[in-house]
């Protein structure tokens, strides 16, 4: 650590800086980690946020042929897909800021739907 008053405020206003960039970097990050699935047939679309909490449910016109276990077990499948790709990106952004190999990361990794927990 420097001594000289001048040259630690330099590089503690560096260190701020740098803090704060990262800080923008992961709440930009976050804002576009929000995920979208939809089924293969197109009857139901769903998105939830970084967390996995269900934003919306959108329904297209094949889901009238549905029985209603059908389309509660397609809403579920699809809002699974949903949050397993929610919790990717939402990972992937932090091990840009937290490094890839940062303990954070793997179990964050281990702990994803589909992860080896």
């Amino acid at each position: 650590m420097a001594t000289d008053p001048e040259a630690y405020m330099r590089q503690f206003e560096s260190r701020i800086a740098a803090m704060k960039a990262n800080a923008d970097r992961l709440q930009e990050g976050l804002r576009a980690a929000d995920a979208t699935a939809t089924s293969e047939e197109e009857e139901v679309t769903v998105t939830v946020n970084t967390s996995g909490a269900l934003q919306s449910i959108e329904f297209g016109p094949a889901h009238r042929h549905l029985s209603g276990q059908g389309l509660a077990r397609l809403i579920m499948d699809t809002y699974h897909a949903a949050v397993a790709e929610a919790s990717s990106r939402t990972t992937d952004v932090l091990s840009d800021i937290l490094g890839e190999d940062s303990e954070a990361i793997g179990v964050m990794r281990r702990y994803a739907p589909g992860g080896d927990a």
